[in-house]
């Protein structure tokens, strides 16, 4: 809230968190990425970053509500034209933080079916069990979210275990 009592307007950055390493083996610490440019950046500009960080606290920012709907729609229509692993796991995540298990479901199913790399299922488990760990904390409900991290870490395994070994 600024100096009046009102929320500063939002930008929605949709990214990774953690640490990820690319196709040729470069790592970026995705955290350190948003806190020192994303987040300066957006604030410098007058307006409040919100990711799914916004999860992130013992309260939940309550215009997460609001936005959800628009970010859902705006990631649904990228995904409809050549959607790849992120696409589907971003989908998944925003039905996640939208509380609802129904479309998780299809999310799921649609992320294992082109998630190629351990890495990528491993990435959206962990990002779930932060959101089912902060909700948990909280005294919600999270259950429902721990079966999914299970479902893709399992699937993350396998993959691993196609691996070639060197």
């Amino acid at each position: 809230m600024d100096e009046t009592g009102e929320h500063a307007p939002l930008c929605f950055v949709l990214m990774p968190f953690g640490k990820k390493m690319d196709a040729v083996g470069r790592v970026t610490n995705f955290d350190s990425v948003y806190a020192k440019i994303i987040a300066p950046a957006v604030e410098h500009g007058s307006a409040a970053p919100s990711t799914s960080m916004m999860e992130m606290s013992p309260k939940p920012d309550p215009r997460q509500a609001e936005i959800l709907p628009v970010v859902r729609y705006s990631a649904a229509r990228k995904a409809a034209k050549a959607p790849d692993y992120w696409d589907h796991a971003t989908l998944l995540e925003l039905a996640v933080l939208a509380r609802d298990p129904d479309d998780d479901a299809d999310r799921l199913g649609d992320a294992l079916a082109v998630g190629r790399a351990s890495c990528e299922l491993e990435t959206t488990a962990r990002n779930l069990s932060l959101i089912g760990d902060m909700r948990a904390g909280r005294g919600e409900d999270a259950a429902w979210i721990k079966g999914f991290e299970d479902t893709l870490t399992e699937h993350a395994r396998r993959l691993e275990g196609d691996k070639p070994l060197s």
